[in-house]
């Protein structure tokens, strides 16, 4: 028995030193350049920076392959460089995964003119220079935002970024007159936006966001010697003159996008907005990548469902949103997310459905639910159904995002528009199958004007296979500022520093 137990341990002995061994020789071969092995910290650092004098990042300029080597994904090929005597490209972005329906709509819109369309990146589609077209004023329902007459520079450091794109965006002659116009517009109305592509799949800390801030915060400085656009208001709230509902001659708005391709290569463009009587502008001069942020804090408790993001994008792109007091009728409401929202910003609710709410919104007393077909539905307001109001009673609401044919929902915009039952209107437009009806979509809009309502179509980024239809009477309503609120924007604007949010 002692014997065979000092064999044992023999072994035992033997086989640990071959091990240690083993590991001894492979450490050493891992070691490259021939020096002593690594012991303390030294053993967490990257093998490739053994020996190496400093791993620092010069200011303001690249270390090559930087974005690969943090994401492990390959950036395409930038784009070739614009120069002054040539037509400029456009970008238009959207939500990642859509970039082909939004290459779809662009070219219906151009009808019979053939569009040079490319995704170069995810959410982010380019239109190839084209002498025949002005895609200025193209507002697509796939779009999320625009850049307009772009331009394409390179440069290796920030400083030179932000030189080529004030060079090349305010010294060509063939733009004189954007120049001139910028000069005269009012302090404060000018937006900078700094966008990078990772913006377009919603990354909370998108790649090379801090390179491409930095050099819009260089074109700024660039820039408020020269325009008063550039410059802070006087006023502490930083806030433009509010706009009126169904007036035109909104507020002069203009932004200036810088989009970081690469870390050497940047696309800007430069744009007076055209703004809609809701007080919208296109491109967003509020929101930059047209992102908002609809997040609510400790929804996930209070809210029963995730869809009341798209109820909050809808006003943040609108620019309008419920006034507390507002009687709103929230039609096909359960589980009751957009309820939960609506009841958030003060309103009145009127939530029809064949099926309960939570039951939190249920014991709500500022909620009143009507169990019933949601298409049959006549407000309280409304003493029979076949009344027809001149116009809607200020303030009032119906909003939908109800399951249903487009069809159904055109039936639905026909008897609540064509009666004026209610001043807004936010819609959901869904559909079937994967192939988008463009037609649901126009007829839709066509209802709404046809009944005096103005009507914008947009497909936002919490939006699947639908999109959000917004309408509103046309009629002069003066707004008062401290009666509207809006959300802020999911990324932060270079300038001006956003104005009043909304909290939920």
């Amino acid at each position: 028995m002692v014997a065979t137990a000092g064999i044992s341990a023999l072994w035992a002995v033997t086989l640990y030193g071959l091990a240690f061994q083993h590991r001894t020789a492979k450490r050493d071969n891992n070691n490259n350049n021939g020096s002593q092995p690594r012991r303390g910290r030294d053993r967490y650092r990257p093998q490739d920076n053994v020996g190496s004098q400093s791993n620092r990042r010069p200011r303001g300029r690249l270390v090559p392959d930087d974005s690969s080597r943090k994401t492990g994904d390959v950036l395409p090929p930038p784009p070739p460089l614009t120069s002054a005597d040539q037509p400029r490209p456009s970008y238009f972005t959207c939500r990642h995964m859509y970039e082909n329906i939004l290459m779809e709509e662009l070219q219906r819109i151009a009808q019979n003119e053939r569009l040079a369309l490319t995704s170069p990146f995810p959410g982010v589609v380019r239109i190839e220079p084209n002498h025949a077209l002005d895609t200025s004023l193209w507002d697509p329902v796939y779009a999320l935002q625009a850049l307009p007459d772009a331009v394409v520079v390179s440069g290796q450091s920030i400083n030179d970024l932000a030189q080529e794109v004030e060079t090349a965006l305010l010294a060509e002659d063939m733009h004189i007159r954007t120049v001139t116009a910028l000069r005269a517009a009012p302090r404060g109305s000018l937006a900078v936006h700094a966008l990078v592509p990772g913006m377009c799949k919603g990354q909370g800390k998108p790649l090379s966001q801090r390179r491409c801030t930095k050099v819009s915060e260089k074109l700024v400085d660039r820039l408020r010697p020269q325009f008063a656009a550039a410059r802070k208001l006087a006023s502490s709230n930083y806030t433009l003159p509010p706009c009126n509902l169904g007036r035109q001659d909104q507020p002069e708005r203009w932004v200036w996008q810088v989009l970081l391709l690469t870390p050497t290569v940047v696309t800007a463009s430069l744009t007076r907005c055209s703004t809609f009587s809701s007080g919208a502008t296109w491109p967003n001069w509020h929101l930059p990548a047209g992102m908002a942020q609809v997040d609510i804090e400790g929804g996930e408790r209070d809210i029963p469902s995730s869809a009341y993001r798209k109820l909050l994008e809808a006003f943040w792109c609108w620019r309008n949103t419920p006034i507390p007091g507002s009687q709103v009728v929230d039609l096909g409401a359960s589980p009751g997310g957009w309820t939960a929202v609506l009841r958030r910003l003060g309103c009145s609710v009127t939530a029809v459905d064949r099926t309960v709410l939570a039951s939190n919104l249920m014991n709500d007393d500022g909620v009143t639910f009507v169990q019933g077909d949601a298409f049959a539905f006549v407000p309280e307001y409304i003493k029979l159904e076949s009344t027809v109001l001149d116009k809607a009673i200020d303030d009032t609401w119906m909003v939908s995002d109800i399951i249903a044919y487009p069809d159904r929902i055109h039936q639905l915009l026909s008897r609540w528009c064509g009666n004026h039952w209610a001043q807004f209107v936010v819609v959901t437009i869904k559909f079937q199958g994967s192939q988008i009806t463009w037609s649901d979509i126009d007829t839709a809009i066509d209802i709404c004007r046809g009944h005096g309502y103005e009507a914008r179509v947009k497909h936002f980024f919490n939006n699947k296979n639908e999109v959000t239809l917004m309408a509103h009477e046309k009629r002069d309503l003066p707004r008062d500022g401290s009666r509207y609120d809006f959300g802020r924007p999911f990324y932060p604007l270079t300038i001006p520093v956003p104005d009043s949010s909304i909290t939920c």
